[in-house]
């Protein structure tokens, strides 16, 4: 069969896969490529400065007000992170999502971009190896496509061919709904030694430099969609390329529940207070103040112990005298100065990339 012929085909089959692949549609990758988004003439929201307002329901007494207070050098910020959405291929019910999957694999396996994953696939940026997006077909909901993407990172590189791409993808799909929200806290020159996130029941992942310095912890599996992951933002950017001037960089990313204001933010509070530092300052026991010490120095202990251990444990770390808050109260503190704000960024792109909000 003749290129022309075989290239006919596959148009054909796209289409009746309701992927578009006219020059109008399809993506034009490279520096010259026309920004989508242009016409548009919009502004990103700034979330970085707070409210100046404490009216989002979050009680916090002036008394913990001013143990929040920061250091002259110290910042905490609060941004949109990732959208998820759900949507349809655009054409006929019958259209099968995992045909659609099967056809862009076959298309962009071979960029730089696209990174086959077990139940979908990864759009990383070539540069610097980030993940920008991930895409699948959920198992329950089969007619549908699910795809979470960093809508900021995608605004500041229009040109690049993986922006191309998923901006081209997404205008493909239809009945776009807003499912999920994740936000990141960045904590500049702030002390968060000794601080993890203490999720029970969920896996933990804690991964180390050369120095044993705790570079990363993973609480909670990707697949759980509940995920909460604490790093070392300075030397990710390092090892990027990036020059980092602050004497620390550590970030705090919650996937939140819900998709509607009211319960993402309160999704937002419980996870924020299961992230302290454990100090066993309430207990008297010298077998029981061995056994926090073990947790602090290593959470995957936990599930070594029996189960009458493991709820012994429990008890005793939501006791308030064995928790050290002051860091938590800063973060508290911003999302409430700053919910209004993340809701006003959350808006902006939904409206931007034509996704619906119930």
């Amino acid at each position: 069969m003749s290129e022309k012929k075989l290239e006919k085909k596959r148009e054909n089959e796209e289409k009746s896969a309701g992927l578009s692949n006219s020059r109008q549609n399809y993506p034009k990758f490279g520096k010259n490529a026309p920004n989508p988004l242009a016409h548009k003439g919009k502004e990103l929201v700034d979330v970085r400065n707070p409210l100046g307002r404490n009216d989002s329901g979050y009680k916090i007494s002036k008394k913990k007000l001013k143990e929040v207070q920061l250091s002259n050098n110290a910042q905490v910020k609060v941004s949109v992170d990732r959208v998820t959405l759900m949507g349809q291929p655009i054409g006929d019910e019958t259209i099968d999502c995992d045909r659609v999957m099967h056809l862009l694999y076959k298309k962009f396996k071979n960029t730089d971009f696209y990174k086959q994953a077990v139940s979908g696939f990864n759009i990383v940026d070539p540069k610097t190896d980030e993940n920008v997006a991930y895409v699948e077909v959920p198992t329950h909901r089969t007619d549908e496509i699910r795809v979470d993407f960093n809508p900021k990172r995608l605004r500041w590189d229009l040109t690049s061919e993986w922006a191309q791409f998923l901006i081209w993808f997404l205008q493909q799909l239809e009945n776009k709904k807003f499912s999920r929200l994740d936000l990141a806290f960045d904590m500049i020159d702030v002390d968060v030694r000794g601080y993890l996130p203490y999720v029970f029941g969920a896996s933990k992942s804690l991964f180390y430099d050369r120095a044993w310095n705790l570079g990363t912890i993973y609480a909670g599996a990707r697949s759980s969609k509940s995920q909460i992951r604490f790093y070392d933002k300075k030397a990710e950017r390092k090892h990027a390329g990036y020059e980092v001037k602050d004497l620390s960089f550590w970030r705090l990313e919650l996937q939140l529940r819900g998709n509607r204001t009211e319960i993402w933010r309160d999704d937002c509070a419980k996870k924020l207070g299961q992230f302290y530092k454990l100090e066993p300052h309430g207990v008297k026991n010298l077998n029981d103040k061995v056994l926090l010490l073990a947790m602090k120095q290593d959470p995957n202990i936990y599930k070594e112990f029996s189960k009458n251990t493991q709820t012994k444990i429990r008890r005793m770390m939501k006791q308030p005298d064995n928790q050290e808050y002051t860091v938590t109260r800063m973060l508290l503190y911003c999302l409430e100065e700053n919910y209004e704000k993340l809701e006003q960024e959350l808006n902006f792109y939904l409206a931007e990339f034509g996704i619906e909000k119930d």
